[in-house]
């Protein structure tokens, strides 16, 4: 799952498909043949996040290091996470100002801290020639979780 970049905007109800539990639902389509579903996650994932990784994503990173889902590959979060709001100015332009502070569970702060990533790897895009060093890693610690495969 790659929250890499970006401004946030990520709900921490989406980590519900990874710790909930859901109901298993049976579909009967109109041949009569039952399809069940269960819509939680139940396979190994990997996170992956940077310093573009920011307010509502790094929230999400947060839970999904407490719920111990799996592993996060990449570099430190954005450390961006107060709340903001829009104001219009009379000039018709926009200033975009905090307006709130955030803690999660009321303890933790991860404005100015941010989230560090179980396996850290650095990623310096104007050296990096097409390669992405994040992702190929978090692809290997998949296969890993997935079928052992191991260097």
């Amino acid at each position: 799952m790659d929250l890499r970049d970006g401004w946030g905007g990520a709900d921490p109800d989406y980590l519900h498909i990874f710790t909930g539990e859901s109901p298993s639902i049976t579909f009967i389509r109109r041949d009569r043949k039952p399809v069940n579903s269960n819509f939680q996650w139940k396979k190994p994932v990997v996170l992956l996040v940077n310093k573009g990784s920011r307010s509502g994503k790094e929230i999400l990173a947060f839970g999904f290091k407490q719920h111990k889902i799996g592993p996060i590959v990449g570099s430190q979060t954005a450390g961006a996470v107060v709340g903001g709001s829009p104001f219009i100015m009379k000039d018709g332009s926009v200033i975009y100002l905090a307006v709130a502070d955030v803690l999660i569970n009321n303890k933790y702060r991860l404005e100015g801290n941010g989230v560090k990533p179980d396996i850290s790897v650095p990623f310096s895009l104007e050296y990096s020639q097409g390669v992405d060093p994040q992702k190929e890693r978090a692809i290997k610690v998949a296969l890993e979780a997935v079928i052992g495969i191991r260097d």
